[in-house]
């Protein structure tokens, strides 16, 4: 009988799905079904400066959206604006400015528009809905407990992914970060837990629960199981688990620039410092997390950023990151690198939509410049 079971498990390892406790985990070969090198390509739609001083400025681009239309939102939590830009990157107009009035924010954070409605996180708030216009329709106040930075809104819940400290790092010393993915009714009540990630801080860099998440056009929810496996859970908009994919993966340990830098970093600014939840002690980790963004785009591919990238070194010169695409059902399609990815980026309407240098703005005069690319696709598959 043992013999048997060993002999199921090895067809299905050749097969590349494993089934354990009704898990469905499709394990995919390191090389893609296409290899052609250009089985998709990128062409620049247009790009916006964002510190274009005559129209706007925008002094940091906190997070970006886009709506069916194809206007592109960009939220700005130091002006405490949102600047909307046509199809074409033509200036349209902003919404906001600092205030606690019914058409002004106070610490915007992040951005989404859905039926003709904006909903607008403000940070330690709650969530402000205007209509197209920017007209005040309502206002959800989150209690303490709920007063995350980011929110996904549907018509009827809200997807939410936060973190809690499994105890006070400063009486234990230990820094075991719990990242929860979860489904709120309208009210608040917590529906269901669709994915819980257990991360050591103290080890482990960049490895942000808003940034590993993905939603479909369906309301499928994409999100890795760990830091250090090459494994993403698809759940249905309910919370039902439906199957994990990934690829064989060899992790690869930071590049020697992006550890002195870390060092650099560190010594400067956290050694001399009495450690507090989110300064940690001297720790250089020795590998990057494993997936490091989700998208998804037009055909409900998913987009996987894996391993080192431009973040990791503040920005300050070009790195490619690495990604892997996969449709819908976890067949792994397509692999390749690319400079054009930074933790901003977001796929809408078949557009890639980027800012070289994420968060940080330069001098020179392309580090302004959002960028945002027609994607063409060689052949369907």
């Amino acid at each position: 009988m043992r013999s048997l079971w060993i002999f199921l498990l090895i067809i299905f390892q050749n097969h590349g799905i494993l089934s354990q406790e009704n898990e469905r985990f499709i394990l995919n070969p390191e090389t893609p079904k296409y290899t052609e090198k250009e089985w998709l390509t990128f062409e620049k739609k247009y790009s916006i400066d964002v510190l274009d001083y005559e129209e706007y400025e925008i002094t940091l681009v906190t997070t970006m959206t886009a709506d069916e239309k194809g206007n592109l939102f960009i939220v700005s939590l130091v002006d405490n604006e949102i600047f909307v830009f046509d199809t074409l990157g033509n200036f349209l107009k902003k919404y906001g400015g600092r205030g606690q009035g019914p058409r002004e924010l106070e610490k915007p954070f992040t951005l989404a528009v859905k039926n003709n409605k904006m909903y607008v996180h403000e940070m330690h708030k709650g969530l402000k809905i205007w209509d197209s216009d920017g007209e005040y329709l309502d206002f959800i106040f989150f209690p303490p407990s709920k007063r995350e930075p980011y929110y996904y809104p549907y018509p009827d819940y809200y997807l939410i992914p936060y973190h809690e400290w499994d105890e006070d790092p400063l009486k234990t010393g230990k820094y075991i970060l719990h990242y929860y993915f979860s489904i709120f009714d309208l009210e608040l009540k917590k529906i269901s837990n669709i994915n819980e990630i257990v991360i050591d801080a103290h080890k482990v860099y960049g490895f942000l629960p808003s940034e590993i998440i993905a939603i479909d056009s369906g309301d499928n929810i994409y999100t890795p199981v760990s830091h250090d496996i090459y494994k993403i859970n698809k759940y249905s908009k309910d919370g039902k688990f439906l199957f994990s994919f990934g690829r064989e993966y060899k992790r690869k340990g930071y590049s020697k620039r992006t550890r002195d830098r870390y060092y650099d970093r560190y010594t400067k600014k956290f050694k001399k410092s009495k450690p507090i939840a989110y300064m940690l002690p001297l720790v250089i980790p020795d590998f990057p997390p494993v997936v490091r963004h989700l998208m998804v785009d037009g055909r409900n591919n998913i987009w996987v950023v894996s391993g080192e990238w431009y973040r990791d070194n503040r920005c300050e010169y070009k790195i490619k990151s690495t990604i892997d695409i996969f449709s819908n059902d976890g067949e792994f399609l397509y692999t390749f690198e690319t400079d054009k990815i930074t933790p901003q980026s977001f796929i809408k309407n078949n557009l890639l939509y980027c800012h070289p240098r994420g968060l940080f703005f330069e001098s020179e005069e392309e580090d302004s410049k959002l960028n945002v690319y027609n994607i063409t696709y060689k052949r369907r598959p």
